[in-house]
This record gives C-alpha cells, structure tokens and sequence, in this order.
C-alpha cells in the first residue's frame, strides 16, 4: 500500500511511506541523470510523464537522491528514490514529489497550496523479457504533505535478478505518469453519494473489504441493530464497526478506522502490514457472529454467508457411501489452469478415484476398496464470496509467486447444474470485484461495486476516493493476463442471489440506525473532537503546580512536603498566556477568601542540591506578567499560596528572609512538626528570630516555655546531611541562611510535647519497634532517611507471608538479626539465626544463606544485604526487600571455618509402607523421629563416616547402631555414598523451595553383610506408585 509521512518524518509503513523533508538549499542535483518529459499531444492533455535513467545504479552508495524538478501544470515534480531502501531494506523505495506551484512573485511567496493527482510510479523494463512494473495511486499533495509513493515498489531479488532486464549496462530507469485532476479537491460524497476510506498505512485491504461490507444493505442493517456495549467495550469490534458503517453513512470526509484495527489487537506496524484479506474476513465476520449470539439475536452471518456441501466417499464395487456435511462461509477457487469461472467451479467439484496403493477401507469390509472421493454442492448462500487463489508457492523455484493468469468471470452467473438439489435461485449478479495490483512481494488493492440492484452502474472504491466507472473497467478489465504481464487483476469476488438482490442491497436509511447507537457515536465523536483540540492546544498549556501553607502545618516529615504527593499538591493544566493576576483570582476564589483576607504567593524552584524551596515573594510587579514568564528554567511553575488576614500584611523588605521552623521533641513518642514561617532579618540572630516565633499562635506552649528558659538546640535541615547544628547567637547571614531554608527546634527529652495539632500526634509511631532510642532530631532524620520495610519468612514455608519489620538501611547483620529475634517473641539467639537473601532466578530464596565474608567484602549493612540477588556470573543490585530466616544449630561465626553438610535423618529408611520393618527395635528416644539438621565438618579432610559420628553425637544415636548415607534426587535413591568419600566443599546446600528435588539422607544401615558383598551389582531402585 501506499501511505504519507508522519510529522516527524517517519517512516509510517513498510509498504510504503513518505521521505524526510530537505531544504532546497541542501539539496544536490545530480548531472548523471536524466530528465526526459514525453508529452504526447495526441494524450490527455493533463497526462505528463518523465523519466530518470540512473547510470551506475548499483555502485549508488547515497541514502537518497531526487531528480531535477519538472515544472507541470505550474507545479514542481520529481522523483525521490532510495538506493538502499527506506524502512525495508530489501526494496527499492520510489515517491513522487511535489515542491508546491511555480512561485513567480518572490515578495509574496505562496505558503499554503493544495493539489490532488492520480499517477503512477513505474520501474521500467529495458527488455523484451519483462514488463514495466508499475504502482498506482491518488493523493493530494499540499505544502505539509509533499511527497507520496511506495517504500517497496520492487524487491531487490527481482531488481537484480538476471531473468529480468530492469538493471541494463549498470542503469535502472525510472519513471512516473501525473493525471492532473480538476483544481478543486475531489469530493467523493458530493460526486458519488459515497464515502471513503483513508489508509492507515498498508490497509488497502481492510478498507475494500469494508465497502464490500458497507454495501450490502441488508448486512448493514443487522451491524447496526446489534445492542450496544455496556461496559469498556468500545474498542471491541462490534461497535467500532458500527461506528465506521455510521461514518460511511453520514460522514462527509473520509472515515478512520484506526478503532477497528486496534479492536483486532494490532498496533500501529500491524496497520502497516498487509494482511491476509481471507484471513481479515473470517475474523471480522465470528467476531459479529459470537456477538449476535451472546445477544441472543439472528445470526445474520449464517443467514447470509453460510453455505452448506457434502463431503462424500462412495465405493464403487460395493454399495457403500459415507457423507459429511460442511458449512462454508466462502469458496477458495483454483486460477492456474482455468480459462473462466465455471471451470474453477467444475474443478472444486472434481471427483478423485481412490484406487491402487490409495484404497478406501469401508467400514464393515476387511478388503480395501476403489472409492470416489468429493464435495457437492446442498445449498448455495445467498451472498456467494470467491476467492481466487492468486498466490500459490512453486515448488520448484521454491517461492511465492502470483498467478496472473485469465480467469474470465460472468456479471451473471448460474450456478443451479452445481447444486445436488437445486432449488432454483443459485443464480447469482455480480455485486463486487475486488482487485490486487502488483507482485507477491507488494501491492495494492480496490475494489470495484455494483451498490444498487436497479441499476447496472459501477463504483470504484479506491481508499479516500470513490469514482463512477463503467462496466468493462469493472469486470472485463480485470480478468487477467500473463503475457504480457498484467499486474491487477480480479482477487475477490461477491455475488449475489438475483432473486433476493433488491432486500439484499436495499438502501439503509437513517432511521434505520438506532436512536441510542447514533447518540453514542455522536457522543464519541464529540469526546474524539475534544481531546483531538486538548492535543492541538496542549502547546499553549503548562502544569501549575500549587501548595498551601496548611499542607505544610501537617506534614511530620522531612523537607516541606513530600512533593511526589497527590493529596499536598494541586496540579493544574493552566493556559500559558494567563497572567499572574488572574491566577491569584482564580485561587483565591478556589480557596472562598472572605474580603478580610488575601493571598501571599511564593514561586518554588529546585536547588542545585534537589531540595524545592520558596526562592522569591511574588508582588505587584508581578500582576500582569504571564505565567510562562514566571515559570523560569523548568516546565512546571510551583508555588506556595499563604493565607493572610489584610491587616497583617506587610511588604517583605530586602534585608529580610522567609525561613521555615519546625519542631523535634522525642518524648513521649518521636514527633517532627512544622510550625510555621516568619520573615527574618539577615542582620538579626537566630536567637532574636526564634523569641519572635514563640509569640506566633500556632506555636506549642511546651516550644514557647522551652525558648524562654533557653532550653533548647537549634538545627538546619540541609542535604547531604539530614541536619546539622547551628549556634543561635550568630546571625542569619553569619549562618548564611537565606528565604526556603527550614530550622528545626529541638526539645529536652524531659519536655512532653502535647500541644500540637491532633492530626499530627495521631500520624506518630514509635520508630524501629522501640527497640532503639531516638532522642535527638540528627537520630530522627537519620531514621527517616534510612528507614526501611521488610519481610522475613520462614524457609521451611517459602511462599507464605512473613513478619514485616521496621528497619534501617545502615544496620548490621547482627542488629537485623536481632529485631528479628525479638520480633519473633521466642526468646531465640540472634547468633543462630541465618538470612537467605532473594534469588531472581529461583525467584524466592538463595541457596546459600548470607556470610560473614560476603558482608566483610561488600560492607555489613543492610542495604547491602538486600542487593545481595544472585544472578549467574556473581551479585548485581537489585532491591528485594524479602528475606528468609532459619534456626540454626551453631552459632553463625561456626559457619565461617567449617563445611556444612545439609543432611535428612530418617530412622524408618524413608518407607511408609505399613508393617515394613527396618530391623530396629523401637524405644522413645528422641532419635526415633525424622529430623533435618546441619552437620558441620572440617574443611577439605573430612568424609561421611565424620558427618555421621557428629550426627549421632547430636541426635543421641546408639553407636552401635550402624549408618548409611544415600542421595535421593527427584523421590527415588540414586546412589549409596561410601563412608570413606570426602565430603566435597559446598556440595549439600540447605533444602529451600527451590531444591525440594533433592535430599541427602542418613538411615540404619539394614543390609546383612550377603547384602552388602552384591552392593552395587544388584541393587535396584524401586518406586511406589
């Protein structure tokens, strides 16, 4: 198909696309090609044709190249080509491009032009061989819209190949055919009374396919009458055909179907990609289907597309047939090898003899029998749909190709011979030629239709453009030709019972279109039509970002505000050119101020440490400024709105600075408040500005008491570190503090602070459990910048959810250990518990737990704990925030300077069969049940004998009791280990979830020494099912 560039100069379709636009002025002609107009007087005055011979066309190595500008009918054309390809980089790419009129006044250039054309692009054969191939389409050029053609208008396997004479001497030439159409923009509605379809790409398919549909009066109806969704289902296919039937209807421009293919699934590249057109049908047709059904409505597309034949096997020495009947929705009918349709009918009917090596066994009948295999005909649809099989793979070059041969095809056509039982209306009209021009590797596709059952007139339906034509241009036109060569040719056919023609194609008026479906696909088209404006104007608009100051007052965190925060901020889509003055109405309006008070608005900006901060009071001076002028460096303009009584209002002078306080006090429970703003005075102390705090309202009384008896410590809240000591008696300038910058009081541990407002005290929560002190606003900040969540899970039960705690990034392992141990209430030694980290390969935890020597190496803190996630080749970083957690029998430090030896004890051998004897007498001691444990060796010197006198040492085994170690993979044993076998290092890793397939087991050793002579030669593995 054919298609146009996007407005970035994209590639829009593999099919074709339009070209990057350059300047005139760095554009280079080149002197090797030729220009040749033709102009043929004996023509249509208004054809003009030129052509481009391009010497050395294999040695090209530029991306593009254009020709020289051919002037016709006052307009500048040329050809624009890529050597290499454009987007497909096996094909050759060709457009036509327009360059706007022939501007002769050089003070009053032409900067808005429109013109439409019909033409063609052709690659012209330089031999007796071959044939031109050509591509033919429309398009209105305009002064955005310059250039139009085919990005694969030939593969380069065909371009080259020495079977073909394209490529002479090292030259390829080009060539392109311009109709001139009439000045004004052709108008299909007014013209033809019909609407067409704009291609998305490479939907030249689907917009045939669809007029086909669109045409058929009867269908169209039934499209309309389905029920309306009644959830999120617009996209579905159902309505978004209806929505384009209705558009075709009643639309005055041509309609986009951009809806419908996206309710197919595709994306935008499906939509550039030519489709099976049989394929494309079948799924829009039981997409309806199923939809009627669920709506328990008629199924139009049986009653309509659904024939019925008979598959048959009939012997021929015995009386014996077998049938099954089938239901076809259409007939997929031979070309190659027919001269029209009737033969391609007779061939589909054809009867093939079962004989010889390819006999039919009858059912009853030992001996093979001579049969006739076949279909007949039991019933024809009263929409007949044939498709003709113009692309076939030959086997002997091994290839696609495309049959062009003739296959003549009547306008009326008698199908009651073909019919087992005719009941005498399988005559059929022609109501539709669907046409393919091109090759099997691109091409392009229309459709031709006779919309009306009362006249004999013909439409073109061409995507945008829907033409009169006549009748031979409709059939006779189109039936095919192999030599020489003819590219379009009939792909689709549809016809039509002539004596149900009239109900079949009878016209749709509008109120046949329900009132509900045509206020839904108004009110869609109006949503459409607003965020299509919203997108044009989206340009003209800029975030506005504002936050009160009582947002402030209720924040118990770090920084101002959390400012990725919904609920503090309200953002708004403000236009650009609004002014200061009337944003401050607006807000102040927003807020319902009374007369008594006004607004004091601060314009925010971001430090070059990351933190937002007030930089700047915005005054007077201000009104009548836009706020794109006040937006400054970013997109989003941030402010921070006061509400002030009038009285109080006071200009802010130029010694003075608006600083933030907040308040820490730790007891009874840590809390962090901001208390409000005050204007200081550089040249005053610290000192002075926090006495003038304290006679603010909103300041607690504990704060006020606290400040009178000099009882306090005074922090900056700063970045990279969270606070840091400031000595009051200095100045705010000594102190280099300036307007944003937010000092935190800190209380006494012995001053109870209860005097704040509610919502902060109820936000307050005891930091890490209470497990460790927080008494000074450095610990707080510290807290609140390093504190984490995380979950802990028992091994044993991997999948289950854990105890979620309260943690901080920088804590060892043994502190994370420890709160642990005390959450889990138990009493337990923090020493003998182990840690598995995640596994993103597992995806749970990590066989091998976490060591000493990997935190002494990578740094004992949790937050490094938490990116240990095991990936092949060695740790990575990634934040899981999960870990796993299991009692062990040593203290971990053991661990470091021996192996472990992951083992199962199991006193019954590992069977469960009832009565099975293992030849030990039962007692109570505790080693009379199955225990997992961890046995710990020396490294390198030990063997298994080792690992089993530790074990019995640990479960209290009689030593005369005799042990056997077997390895059990997947439920069954695999091997019995040797006593003398050193144990490898880190060969038995713990039994997580992901290594249940697994076990290393120790048993009483049962075997009698016969037994244990054949060990090894006899034994076998048995399995209970």
């Amino acid at each position: 198909g054919c298609c146009e560039r996007d407005f970035l100069g994209k590639s829009s379709s593999p099919g074709a696309m339009e070209i990057e636009e350059v300047p005139e002025a760095s554009v280079e002609l080149d002197p090797k090609v030729e220009i040749v107009d033709v102009y043929r007087p004996e023509a249509d005055p208004e054809l003009r044709e030129f052509y481009v011979t391009i010497p050395n066309f294999e040695s090209l190595n530029e991306e593009k190249r254009r020709s020289e500008v051919h002037e016709i009918a006052g307009y500048k054309w040329r050809l624009l080509f890529f050597p290499k390809g454009n987007d497909k980089k096996n094909y050759l790419s060709l457009y036509l491009e327009c360059e706007g009129p022939v501007n002769t006044d050089e003070q009053y250039p032409i900067r808005k032009w429109r013109f439409p054309a019909s033409f063609k692009l052709i690659v012209c054969s330089q031999g007796p061989e071959s044939v031109d191939i050509v591509q033919e389409t429309r398009h209105i050029f305009s002064h955005n819209d310059t250039d139009w053609g085919f990005c694969d208008i030939v593969s380069f396997d065909i371009l080259y190949s020495e079977n073909e004479s394209y490529i002479v001497n090292g030259a390829l030439k080009l060539g392109s055919s311009i109709s001139i159409e009439n000045s004004e923009e052709y108008d299909s509605r007014k013209e033809t009374g019909f609407n067409g379809i704009k291609n998305l790409g490479a939907t030249c398919y689907l917009n045939s396919l669809l007029q086909v549909l669109f045409t058929l009066g009867d269908f169209r109806k039934s499209v309309f009458a389905m029920e309306l969704p009644t959830d999120n289902d617009d996209d579905k296919i159902p309505f978004a055909l209806q929505k384009v039937f209705y558009e075709l209807q009643n639309g005055v421009t041509p309609v986009k179907t951009k809806r419908l293919t996206k309710s197919f699934g595709w994306d935008s590249s499906d939509a550039f990609t030519q489709q099976d057109l049989h394929e494309l049908n079948r799924l829009l047709c039981s997409h309806l289907e199923e939809a009627m059904k669920k709506q328990n409505a008629k199924n139009k597309i049986s009653e309509l597309f659904e024939g019925k034949l008979v598959n048959f096997i009939q012997c021929v020495n015995i009386d014996y047939t077998s049938t099954r009947d089938e239901a076809f929705f259409d007939l997929n009918l031979t070309v190659q090898g027919n001269k029209t349709i009737y033969e391609s009918f007779d061939r589909y009917l054809e009867v093939e003899m079962l004989d010889g090596d390819n006999k039919y066994r009858a059912e009853g009948y030992e001996e093979l029998q001579d049969a006739k295999r076949g279909v007949k005909f039991s019933k024809l649809p009263p929409v007949l749909q044939l498709h003709l099989k113009r692309f076939e793979f030959d086997y002997v070059r091994g290839i696609n190709v495309k049959i062009n041969d003739r296959l003549e095809f009547p306008g009326e056509l008698d199908l009651r011979d073909y019919v087992e039982k005719s009941s005498g209306n399988e005559v059929y009209s022609l109501h539709s030629v669907l046409v393919h021009v091109g090759d099997v590797h691109a091409g392009h596709y229309y459709v031709y239709i006779r919309p009306f059952a009362e006249t004999n007139q013909w439409y073109k339906f061409d995507d945008e453009t829907v033409t009169l034509v006549s009748e031979k241009e409709a059939i006779d036109e189109n039936f095919g030709s192999p030599t020489p060569r003819k590219l379009s040719n009939a792909y689709m056919l549809q016809y039509v019972q002539q004596d149900k023609a009239k109900s079949l194609l009878k016209k749709v008026e509008a109120e046949d279109v329900p009132k509900a479906l045509e206020e839904r696909i108004l009110l869609d088209a109006e949503e459409e039509e607003n965020r299509r404006r919203e997108r044009d104007d989206f340009h003209l608009f800029m975030d506005v970002a504002i936050v009160r100051e009582e947002s402030l007052l209720c924040h118990n965190g770090a920084d101002l505000i959390p400012w990725d925060s919904a609920e503090r901020l309200d953002r708004r889509l403000i236009r650009k050119s609004m002014l200061f003055r009337e944003l401050a109405e607006l807000v102040a309006g927003h807020l319902g101020l009374d007369s008594h008070q006004t607004l004091r608005v601060w314009r925010l900006c971001q430090r070059q440490n990351g933190t937002i901060r007030p930089d700047r009071l915005l005054t007077s001076d201000d009104e009548d400024v836009p706020l794109s002028k006040l937006c400054g460096l970013g997109s989003e303009l941030q402010l921070l709105v006061q509400t002030v009584p009038k009285s109080e209002v006071e200009a802010m002078e130029t010694d003075e600075v608006m600083q933030f306080f907040k308040v820490f006090a730790p007891k009874p429970v840590p809390v962090l408040a901001c208390i409000g703003s005050l204007a200081c005075n550089r040249s005053a102390t610290m000192k002075h500005s926090i006495q003038q705090l304290a006679k603010l309202k909103s300041v607690p009384r504990e704060l006020v008491l606290a400040v009178q008896a000099d009882n306090i410590t005074v922090f900056e809240e700063d970045t990279p570190q969270p606070v840091k000591p400031i000595d009051i008696e200095k100045t705010h300038d000594e102190l280099e503090l300036g307007t944003g910058d937010i000092i935190v009081i800190q209380l006494p541990p012995s001053v109870l602070l209860q005097s704040l407002p509610p919502s902060i005290l109820e936000k307050r929560s005891t930091p890490l459990h209470g497990m460790r002190e927080v008494e000074t606003a450095s610990d707080y900040f510290m807290y609140l910048r390093n504190r984490i969540h995380v979950e802990f899970r028992d091994l044993q039960k991997p999948a289950e959810s854990g105890i979620m705690l309260e943690l901080l990034k920088t804590d060892t392992y043994r502190q994370t250990r420890k709160a642990l141990s005390h959450a889990l209430g138990v009493g337990s030694n923090p020493d003998k518990i182990r840690l598995y980290p995640f596994d993103i390969v597992a995806n749970g935890p990590r066989q091998d737990s976490l060591s000493l020597a990997q935190l002494n190496s990578r740094g004992d803190s949790l937050e490094n704990m938490l990116e240990m996630d095991y990936r092949p080749g060695g740790y990575t970083t990634m934040e899981s925030k999960i870990f796993w957690y299991e009692y062990i029998d040593y203290d971990l430090e053991e661990f470091e300077n021996k192996e472990e030896v992951r083992i199962t004890w199991r006193y019954d051998c590992g069977t469960y069969i009832q009565g099975a004897s293992t030849g030990i007498p039962e007692t109570k001691d505790k080693w009379m049940r199955t225990k997992v444990l961890s046995v710990l060796v020396p490294f390198h010197t030990s063997t298994y004998e080792d690992v089993t006198k530790e074990m019995k040492k640990k479960l209290g085994i009689p030593s005369e009791i005799p042990i056997r170690v077997v390895e059990v993979k997947s439920s069954y044993v695999c091997r019995i280990v040797p006593l003398s076998e050193l144990v490898p290092h880190v060969v038995h890793l713990p039994s997580t979830g992901a290594q249940l397939d697994y076990e290393l087991r120790a048993e009483p050793d049962v075997l009698d020494d016969v037994d244990r002579h054949h060990l090894g030669r006899y034994a076998l593995s048995l399995f209970e099912f």
